[in-house]
């Protein structure tokens, strides 16, 4: 009895590229999987059905819900920290975040297949469009891209300097659709499909070959800065306790930091772990300026400054020479954790909600604008961020507008509350496009770890490891140029993604629905 191939679902194809999507977020290693995972859900959506947008939404939905259990597991291990609520409800209450995760790929679905039946564009012009929006513009908890998946192909992230994460989001996407165009089952391919490949091919290659050229054409920065700092492996939540043997003004950090000093560090970070005795106790704070002082090194710690009866997280810049010369607030909060959208204005319903987030709420005001902070006998500014505001593109890149030529990007998180899972790794892996966007070398400083520096063009130049409490130096290369142009207009890429997008609408509004039939077939009556 012969064998009969068995012909892929939708649902199956939907499942396989939900798959694919999660696995190359979730591991580093796995990168180009995300190049061929939106290829079955193409599949997927152009598989022929009576009720082909109701098809679309569950496949999407499909794809989605696998995609985000796999790439967001470690929401289970968040939710069992901050409430311990036992299985059955910590499962729930994963369940409903990953279900609206799942709405992304289901309204790209539904939008790229109406949008594309509407006009009868070709898949290779809408689906990059509708990609790259639907990721930069879906709004969720923890923002991720699909280039940030890409930190280890590392010629394929050098033209995020010209258009952002957003450029090699769409080149992803546009790879996916010309791959799903040569695997279709088709007799021929017609003339003007084949000039949209071979146009398609080009600027994949075109991306890939600016890359190469400027890896190949990288000269070496003159200036080095060597860089401290301290991975303390502390517990979440905003209060922090003192190591036994140690004080608030004399903390386990600050001997570890002057292990630092005597090795030279020409500056020292602290991670984001609380230490907001500084900000809030005179002792403390005079404290830490005459260690400074003492140790001749410049220190950045992170801390809840309060100021005119409002909560910010602050950076403060302590200089060598016992001084504070700086602080820098937060800009961009993370909601549900930093502050409550919408239920700000609802008293009532704010004041449950505070209650039920328990620890990992902290009612945080939002600051206003970077900051620079020079190093003092160097020609380099130290540009500080604050956690969650690494997944921000736009903001980044105005923060290194910031001053001088020579800068280094200092990142400093907490994320203990996630655990020994995939999102401390995909949090520090987004660094390297910043990096490479802003054209300047970047220091991600995790409590737990992994902590460590890419460089300018985001090869990774040294890393610590997870879970470990120590003190790491580091000689870092400060290169020494202008913005990129991706710092210099970094919305305008997304601005002609958008503009394109409602050229589409306007054209599939005005349209009629087409519906492709083989050549020499009359049209149905």
């Amino acid at each position: 009895m012969a064998l009969r191939p068995v012909k892929p679902t939708p649902f199956g194809l939907s499942l396989l590229a939900g798959a694919l999507l999660g696995l190359g977020f979730t591991f580093g290693s796995l990168y180009l999987l995300v190049w061929v995972a939106f290829v079955p859900l193409l599949m997927a959506l152009h598989s022929p059905s009576p009720r082909p947008v109701r098809q679309a939404w569950r496949c999407g939905l499909v794809a989605g819900t696998v995609f985000q259990v796999i790439a967001a597991n470690w929401v289970l291990h968040f939710i069992e920290a901050l409430w311990d609520a036992g299985t059955v409800i910590t499962a729930l209450i994963a369940a409903l975040f990953w279900g609206y995760g799942a709405l992304q790929l289901a309204l790209l679905s539904v939008v790229y297949l109406g949008l594309q039946q509407r006009t009868g564009w070709p898949c290779l012009l809408i689906f990059p469009v509708i990609v790259t929006l639907a990721f930069a513009g879906f709004p969720t908890l923890f923002n991720a891209q699909l280039g940030e998946t890409q930190s280890r192909f590392i010629v394929a992230i050098q033209g995020v300097s010209l258009t952002g994460v957003h450029g090699l989001d769409a080149i992803i996407a546009l790879a996916n659709a010309l791959l799903y165009q040569y695997l279709r089952p088709r007799s021929a391919t017609p003339r003007r499909d084949r000039i949209h490949q071979v146009v398609s091919g080009l600027l994949i290659v075109l991306w890939l070959g600016y890359g190469a050229v400027v890896l190949l054409s990288a000269s070496p920065p003159g200036t080095r800065l060597r860089v401290g700092w301290v991975q303390e492996n502390g517990p979440a939540g905003e209060s922090r306790t003192s190591t036994p043997g140690y004080t608030d003004s004399d903390p386990r950090s600050l001997a570890l930091s002057r292990q630092l000093a005597v090795e030279g560090a020409e500056v020292i970070i602290w991670p984001e772990t609380g230490f907001s005795a500084y900000f809030q106790q005179p002792r403390v704070r005079q404290a830490i300026h005459r260690a400074a002082k003492a140790m001749r090194t410049p220190l950045l710690l992170q801390g809840i400054e309060v100021a005119d009866g409002r909560q910010f997280n602050a950076v403060a810049w302590v200089s060598a020479s016992g001084l504070e010369a700086g602080r820098y607030r937060k800009q961009k909060r993370v909601a549900f954790g930093e502050y409550l959208p919408l239920l700000e204005y609802l008293p009532d319903s704010s004041r449950w909600a505070r209650q039920w987030l328990s620890g990992f709420f902290s009612d945080i005001a939002a600051g206003h604008q970077p900051a620079g902070f020079p190093i003092a006998g160097t020609d380099t500014q130290l540009i500080p961020l604050i956690c969650y505001e690494v997944m921000f593109p736009s903001l980044v890149a105005d923060a290194s507008r910031v001053g001088a030529d020579r800068q280094l990007l200092v990142i400093v998180s907490n994320n203990a509350w996630f655990g020994n899972t995939a999102q401390p790794w995909q949090h520090w892996r987004a660094t390297a496009l910043r990096a490479v966007e802003t054209g300047r070398p970047a220091l991600h400083v995790i409590n737990n770890g992994p902590s460590g520096v890419f460089l300018a063009d985001g090869r990774p130049w040294v890393h610590s490891p997870y879970g470990t409490e120590a003190a790491y130096l580091a000689e870092v290369p400060i290169p020494s140029h202008g913005p990129t142009l991706h710092s210099r207009y970094p919305n305008v890429f997304l601005a002609l993604c958008l503009a394109l997008a409602g050229l589409i609408l306007v054209v599939a509004l005005r349209g009629e629905k087409v519906t492709h039939r083989p050549r020499g077939r009359p049209a149905p009556r």
